[in-house]
């Protein structure tokens, strides 16, 4: 017999299986929260639950998470730049923060159409190296001749310790600013999928598994997990992607559309002859084009804990369902929260709250922020270059739930914006109101601390003059 084990991990849940390959029969499984932002407790915890003799006989391991897409949709990566070479338009609306365009890069037929400006790169590094953690560089038809991404990228690593992903090494398309993306995304990706990977490989060696562990890709193929720590984004939709082809092995449907409702998100994707329909225009992630070659998907940020947050009350319309959103922010339910620190129930109690025409997705009567425990050298690198609102309202905030209420009482403002840098930088986390609270108080779902779903629900509704029930339908 074959037996191959498979982890899934999720924002929310990290789930295992161990299945016979030979009949495709799933011989054992469990499931336990991720653990966040040590995802090692969620991989430990979901393998002590699955059949140690069936563990034992595994010789193969399939990984597939939806890490990278969340942490995209939810704009958590690490900070990164890019360099762009050669006359390249930058979308008005792009969310780069970080980024140059130097002179250089080649013709089609991969000939150099100008010098590369190697005194701007330079330059350019030295002056950001200590605001990001990696550098993304893409160069004008790099498809033809990557000398000048070469170049780029051995005068960064002369100059700092830091990663350096090329366009060139990711896709081999047109489209030199979509390739730049596309390294960019990377870039963003290492830190956090490195933990994770590492933390996988670390648990199978623990426990002495002779297995061999490989990624799925978003196109549904596998490459090895020690490649897959290097290219992250390659992992974008890999999650989604197992479901896809995971609802044809157990179904034996040869054609059928999967929707996949997560923690984050909810995609959908399908399967037409026996095959998954690909999207070779390259894999869109909320607001970003990629050339990542992948399986089509339609994806948004909205799962089941999404959270679900009001907007201010306009003059000319103060009753306006409008107001209601569902993300793209992740956040812990506050059923799930109360469970583990009951204390929440008297705060979210209080009825005082601050100026409503403020609302935004960080400001909200309903709101919980906590540190993020990491490592005492990561975390000084993050504090480093924080302004004095972000450190202000950093350490009014304990690694046990803060109500938003008694972070700002003694403010003269609420620094909605200082939050926002903070929680993009992962040193907090939020607890709000979320689709699982929803269920808690309409009943079809009660596993955590439903009072506290249903002390939000009132809250949430008055604001918006509508019956609690009415507004969780």
């Amino acid at each position: 017999m074959s037996f191959c084990l498979g982890i899934d991990a999720g924002g929310t849940y990290t789930d295992a299986v161990i299945m016979n390959m030979e009949n495709k029969e799933i011989l054992s499984a469990a499931s336990s929260l991720t653990t966040y932002p040590d995802p090692i407790g969620g991989i430990r915890s979901v393998l002590n639950k699955l059949d140690q003799s069936l563990l034992s006989l595994c010789t193969s391991l399939s990984v597939s998470t939806t890490l990278a897409t969340n942490t995209i949709l939810e704009n958590t990566g690490d900070p990164a730049a890019l360099i762009l070479v050669g006359d390249q338009p930058v979308p008005e609306d792009s969310e780069i923060e970080e980024y140059i365009i130097v002179s250089g890069g080649h013709t089609f037929d991969g000939s150099e159409s100008e010098p590369l400006d190697t005194e701007a790169v330079k330059n350019y590094v030295l002056s950001v190296k200590d605001k990001v953690s990696a550098f993304a560089v893409s160069s004008f038809f790099s498809i033809r001749n990557p000398e000048h991404e070469i170049e780029v990228k051995n005068i960064i690593e002369e100059l700092t310790s830091y990663p350096v992903i090329c366009g060139h090494e990711l896709a081999q398309s047109l489209g030199s600013y979509e390739r730049g993306v596309t390294a960019y995304l990377n870039a963003t990706l290492l830190p956090v999928t490195k933990k994770f990977m590492e933390s996988v490989l670390e648990e199978v060696e623990r426990r002495n598994l002779d297995i061999k562990a490989r990624v799925l890709k978003c196109n549904g193929s596998v490459f090895p997990m020690e490649e897959a720590i290097f290219w992250p984004v390659e992992s974008v939709f890999s999650g989604p992607a197992s479901s896809l082809l995971g609802a044809g092995t157990l179904t034996g449907f040869d054609s059928y559309l999967m929707v996949d409702v997560g923690g984050t998100s909810t995609d959908v994707s399908m399967q037409e002859g026996g095959f998954p329909l690909l999207d070779e225009s390259g894999a869109v992630v909320g607001n970003w084009k990629t050339k990542v070659n992948a399986i089509k998907m339609e994806t948004s940020a909205m799962g089941g804990d999404s959270h679900i947050w009001i907007r201010s009350p306009s003059i000319s319309n103060i009753v306006n369902l409008s107001r209601v959103n569902i993300g793209p922010m992740k956040v812990i339910p506050l059923c799930r929260a109360a469970f583990k620190y009951p204390n929440l129930i008297e705060s979210a109690k209080k009825r005082w709250f601050s100026d409503r025409h403020r609302f935004s997705s960080c400001i909200q009567p309903t709101i919980f922020f906590m540190k993020t425990k990491t490592d005492e050298a990561l975390y000084s690198k993050k504090v480093k270059n924080l302004s004095e609102d972000e450190l202000n309202i950093l350490n009014k905030i304990d690694f046990e739930p803060t109500y938003l209420m008694d972070m700002v009482w003694d403010l003269k403002y609420v620094p909605a914006e200082a939050l926002q840098n903070l929680l993009s930088k992962k040193l907090i986390r939020v607890i709000g109101f979320t689709p699982t609270d929803v269920l808690h108080v309409l009943g079809d779902f009660n596993k955590w601390d439903s009072e506290i779903s249903n002390l939000a629900a009132e809250l949430l509704s008055e604001f918006l003059q509508m019956e609690k029930i009415e507004f969780c339908l």
